[in-house]
């Protein structure tokens, strides 16, 4: 029966193999663990982790518990008895995850206090009775989960974006494939032969390649349903799923009864420069850009076309008609891959020294189109010189201005690129002997600083060019000039010695072409999308891989290639950072597969800890949309905001921020952290001081486990409070710990680059040092509060920050009284 109440709590303690019993005294603790209220069974088990995890599950079917504790090991770096284990076994049993709490006595206690038996028991039954409080306050998930739409979104025609298309239509998923442009094929369609993969020295061309994926597409309709000329204008987050607004040009040839019979061509008569292939031949107002497009359909280019109908009459399928208007439809979709590709550097503004303005300079992608005229040229270039790392590998110290929140400064898209790209001295060698194959005579340069032939295709292909006499210049482009001959142009450049990055001597040649293998960018309109569905970028302006833990998944980037920081929105290809096309569609297949398991499931469940918003409260600042990092906040029609919890990864940046308190996360209040305050420091022996750790739930708080995994010893008085993330901390719960009873307080966060919410620690950062500064004005000695960079390995730095704090407080001669602090805390509130 449940207690008065209605609360059955029940505490499991786990002595691992008697291993705690020298360092804690065992009985004694489940002794004053029953004697918690609403506690009404206690168990004492010897390895609870192993067969022990079936009596536990028992033991809450028989006992109808709705709390439980778990006394043990730690919840984090365990490998036997993670939370996840005692969270999944008592679902099983149909409580909700959110019923689990663990007392962390092994890591945190037992081993970092040997030969203190007394004071770690005391310490422990405080560890005990913190999970206690949270328990009590703990709230079902409401829902626990949500229905994942089976249908999904590709953002891009590319490669890696039609990849990602077949992938789902494989695997039975209705998707919708958007491009922006008229036909699928992306970058790639510009290109005339590939390399195929890193370990196959070969090359397949692309009018072989780009059919056989493009036709596949086709055969898969309605599964795969292809929108061209289309863009995506709105992104709505309801219920778990994506509300998506899609807008289409006016379709003016309808692709289902085009023939591509060429009359409309024939007679336009209107020619402009063929953007296609970079302004080197013509084409019409109504055209196909290539001739193996998908839709195999011509297309009208609207800003060219003058509306002459000339076109129309002379269709015998009569698909033309230029009275279409556009189309604009919302879909609802469970998933989203964005394959929306990369540009290259525009060299004019970036290196203008480059000397890209001259017609005998143009772009690797332009090269490509190049060599498909270069047949049909009478005159053909004697020497040809390529420069690696064009606008590549450089920094200017500039920021972009739209970074954000500021918190990742990555730099202007117009700016040379700090990176390297990657592919460039690939496909640069693919090219060369490419070249050399169809044209032996022309002499070949390559200006480099560095050749970055990763694997061993390219390896081979840096060889080989070797090999054929490809003259290799160590140095760093100056400048390029015309020629007094205006043919040809004049190179220049400070040669570079073998093994130095000194500036040797500086040189100059003469060559009939340059080719400049320019950094790949982001696409211009990336921001945008980016912004849609708030995703975080990179330091370069690329989507941001993401770090924190969700579900299954775990909490490194290491191991989630293709998530964005959006929860199912996954970022592939060029759009994820310079790719090759075999890379962007081993992306693609990573990413769908990723998504496939929601799709397969039909459901993506609530994390214990999602934030809500209470709209009475909340002012329509939007402080809490810009710090979120994982795009689970949006802005309604009213001008308040709202969350879909469904999306909110649990870090708690958003709370810190709202100066209203309009936003909560449930099962990690204000509430939650007061009433284990009450309890944290009963048994803390006396003289000794108060020291509360707000450790974030990843990096800092697996560091204070790595101590006692590492057999170090730190304070007694040291209690650690686990907060989703540093960033969730603000000044009023460091003022709070003070108000009741800690003698100081240590915040911790992720080191830098680091933090599993993207730019939680950076937040952490800034609003600590603004604390720092404002703690004279509530009269509290700065030896008392410290702001940590504690990784989760940093077990040295958290045990220096308590053993320092400790140091000080012990060296303090007064201690601020409680009424000050307890009107500090008012006052800030």
């Amino acid at each position: 029966m449940p207690d008065a109440n209605g609360f059955r709590v029940g505490v499991f303690v786990c002595d691992c193999q008697t291993t705690l019993n020298d360092a804690i005294d065992m009985a004694r603790l489940a002794e004053r663990a029953g004697s918690l209220a609403h506690v009404v069974f206690v168990r004492k088990h010897n390895i609870l982790c192993e067969e022990g995890l079936e009596i536990f599950k028992n033991d809450i079917r028989e006992q109808a518990l709705d709390r439980v504790i778990v006394v043990g090991c730690s919840p984090r770096t365990s490998l036997m008895a993670p939370e996840q284990r005692f969270k999944r076994a008592a679902a099983e049993t149909g409580l909700d995850t959110t019923a689990v709490e663990i007392a962390n006595i092994r890591e945190q206690c037992a081993w970092v206090h040997p030969g203190m038996r007394e004071a770690a028991t005391g310490k422990a039954e405080d560890i005990v009775a913190m999970a206690h409080a949270r328990v009590l306050l703990n709230e079902k998930r409401n829902p626990t989960r949500l229905p994942v739409t089976d249908r999904a979104l590709v953002i891009g025609g590319g490669p890696a974006g039609m990849q990602a298309a077949l992938d789902y239509a494989r695997n039975g998923v209705k998707v919708t494939l958007v491009e922006k442009g008229t036909h699928l094929g992306g970058q790639m369609a510009r290109v005339e032969k590939l390399y195929q993969t890193p370990n196959w020295p070969s090359t397949c061309s692309t009018s072989c390649i780009l059919p056989n994926i493009t036709k596949l597409i086709a055969l898969h309709h309605p599964t795969i349903e292809l929108m061209t000329s289309t863009e995506v204008t709105g992104i709505r987050k309801t219920d778990g799923n994506f509300e998506v607004t899609l807008y289409q040009a006016p379709q003016f040839v309808d692709t289902r009864k085009c023939v591509e019979c060429g009359k409309c061509a024939e007679a336009c008569p209107v020619a402009v420069s063929n953007d296609f292939d970079f302004g080197l031949s013509t084409r019409k107002a109504i055209y196909k850009p290539y001739r193996f497009t998908h839709p195999n359909a011509y297309v009208i280019d609207t800003e060219a076309c003058t509306r002459c109908g000339e076109c129309v009459p002379v269709c015998p399928a009569g698909a033309v008609t230029l009275d279409a208007g556009p189309l604009e439809k919302t879909i609802r979709v469970g998933s989203v891959v964005v394959a929306t590709g990369f540009e290259e550097l525009d060299v004019r503004k970036a290196k203008p020294e480059y000397g890209y303005q001259l017609e005998q300079v143009v772009s690797s992608l332009e090269f490509e189109q190049y060599c498909q005229h270069l047949g049909k040229t009478a005159k053909k270039p004697r020497s040809i010189t390529f420069v690696l790392c064009a606008g590549s590998r450089e920094t200017n110290g500039k920021v972009d201005p739209e970074c954000g929140n500021g918190s990742c400064k990555y730099q202007p898209l117009d700016g040379p690129k700090a990176y390297c790209s990657k592919i460039c001295c690939e496909y640069t060698l693919k090219q060369v002997l490419l070249l050399h194959q169809s044209h032996p005579e022309i002499k070949v340069n390559i200006i480099y600083t560095d050749i970055r032939t990763v694997d061993r295709a390219p390896e081979e292909y840096y060889r080989e060019a070797q090999q054929k006499g490809v003259n290799f210049i160590r140095g760093r482009l100056t400048a390029i000039q015309k020629s007094t001959d205006r043919e040809s142009v004049t190179v220049r450049l400070q040669e570079l010695p073998n093994g130095s990055e000194n500036g040797g001597a500086d040189a100059a040649l003469e060559t009939d072409l340059v080719v400049l293998a320019t950094a790949f960018n982001p696409r211009r309109d990336s921001s945008r999308l980016r912004m849609l569905f708030g995703m975080q970028p990179d330091r370069y302006g690329f989507a941001a891989v993401n770090q924190g833990p969700f579900g299954d998944s775990p909490g490194c980037r290491i191991l989630r290639p293709t998530e964005s920081t959006v929860h199912r929105v996954y970022v592939v290809g060029g759009a994820a950072g310079p790719a090759s096309v075999h890379e962007s569609a081993a992306a693609a297949s990573s990413a769908v597969a990723r998504a496939m398991a929601y799709h397969h499931k039909g459901y993506t469940e609530l994390l214990d800890y999602y934030a809500t918003v209470n709209k009475d409260l909340c002012s329509g600042c939007g402080f809490c949309r810009n710090v979120c990092p994982h795009g689970a906040i949006q802005q309604d029609e009213d001008g308040y905001y709202s969350t879909d919890p469904a999306f909110c990864q649990s870090c708690g940046l958003c709370i810190a921020a709202c100066p209203s308190g309009a936003i909560q996360l449930t099962n990690y209040t204000e509430k939650h952290l007061e009433e284990q305050l009450k309890v944290a420091f009963h048994n803390v022996p006396p003289g000794e001081p108060k020291i509360l750790g707000y450790l974030c739930y990843w990096c800092s708080y697996s560091g204070a486990d790595f101590a006692g995994i590492n057999r170090l010893e730190y304070p007694v008085g040291t209690r650690i409070i686990r907060v989703r993330c540093g960033g969730s901390v603000s000044p009023v719960h460091v003022l709070m710990a003070l108000a009741m009873g800690a003698d100081g307080v240590i915040v911790g966060r992720c080191p830098a680059n680091n933090c599993h919410h993207h730019h939680g620690n950076d937040l952490t950062a800034k609003r600590m040092s603004m604390w720092e500064k404002m703690l004279p004005l509530v009269e509290i000695d700065s030896a008392r509060f410290a702001s940590k960079i504690i990784g989760s390995a940093g077990y040295k730095e958290w045990i220096a920050a308590v053993q320092e704090m400790h140091r000080n407080i012990k060296r303090l001669k007064s201690v601020v009284g409680h009424r000050t602090l307890e009107v500090g805390l008012e006052g800030i509130r």
